[in-house]
């Protein structure tokens, strides 16, 4: 017996096995904190690499949903282009899991800063909501809805 703990111990320590070990929570925040090192840093390829083919984004900045990873690639662009400083602050983040841990709900409030070229910032209360499904190992953003939080 303490032969097989010393070998757990071992393998915590040097990391072996971990991802085989981590459940659907620990792996869609590591999913949830890489999406957003990459809007903070403008790194558009990594971002829409967590969006399905087929996903649907609606946006506060958006009168119009916007269909498909390529529209979500040229709608990112535009908004990148016209404000070249975007800060996220967020709060009260929820997740819930369905269908096995394969299914995830996220639900949170976010303060977005926009600077534009001519320094003008605007600070943006939204709440949003977001839907990713775990394909071929992987988490997929599948439905995305942010708005406006009303006066």
């Amino acid at each position: 017996m303490k032969t097989r703990q010393s070998f757990l111990v071992l393998l915590l320590l040097l990391g072996v096995g971990a991802p085989a070990w981590a459940g659907p929570a620990e792996e869609f925040a590591d999913f949830a904190r890489q999406r957003g090192e990459s809007i903070a840093n403008r790194q558009l390829e990594p971002y829409l690499a967590t969006f399905a083919d087929n996903a649907v984004l609606t946006s506060a900045l958006s009168p119009f949903r916007i269909e498909g990873k390529q529209a979500i690639k040229a709608y990112f662009t535009g908004l990148f282009e016209t404000y070249p400083t975007i800060r996220v602050v967020s709060r009260q983040p929820a997740v819930r899991f369905f269908n096995d841990g394969s299914v995830a709900v996220a639900n949170q409030y976010s303060v977005i800063t926009f600077v534009d070229r001519h320094g003008v910032v605007a600070n943006r209360p939204i709440r949003s909501s977001m839907t990713a499904v775990k394909q071929g190992g992987d988490w997929l953003v599948v439905d995305q809805h942010n708005s406006l939080i009303p006066h």
